[in-house]
């Protein structure tokens, strides 16, 4: 009966972290292909992977909200406005624009929230800052980039 037992918990312990590991390595992506994602004042959205902002797209973070992109933000061909203390975080790269200075692809960060970047910014199109940008590596501006008066912007790159 002690066998019986000891095997039974270990066939759950395995089972266990078998799903808590496999969660992990599940990325999704979510691409917006011409419509609109908004979020409600402080509505919540969590993406595991990458999100494509392409064709004209747009994603509306209002007023307290939190979005979370475990991954790449691309702003290829489309529109993010992040609005008032909406907050949001993307631990790899913001990509925003084509190559060659596509200016279809436009970031907003409006006052007062922060946008969190624990990757690269790329601006290949159009980026307008009223608030709080944080970069933890590079920033490279091929296209057309406004820090308006009071914004903060921090590249800490290691």
């Amino acid at each position: 009966m002690k066998g019986c037992k000891t095997v039974v918990r270990g066939l759950i312990i395995g089972s266990l972290c078998m799903a808590l590991f496999s969660v992990g390595i599940l990325a999704q992506t979510l691409t917006n292909q011409g419509s609109m994602i908004y979020m409600a004042p402080g509505a919540l959205m969590v993406v595991n992977g990458t999100m494509n902002v392409n064709s004209a797209g747009t994603v509306i973070a209002e007023d307290s909200s939190t979005m979370t992109v475990n991954g790449t933000l691309n702003i290829s061909n489309g529109s993010v406005s992040l609005n008032k203390s909406a907050y949001t975080l993307v631990t790899q790269d913001v990509i925003t624009g084509g190559s060659c200075g596509n200016p279809t692809g436009r970031l907003l960060r409006n006052l007062p929230g922060i946008l969190d970047i624990d990757g690269y910014l790329t601006n290949n199109g159009d980026a307008t800052n009223y608030s709080t940008i944080n970069v933890g590596k590079d920033w490279n501006n091929n296209g057309s980039f406004a820090n308006k008066p009071g914004a903060l912007l921090v590249v800490s790159a290691p």
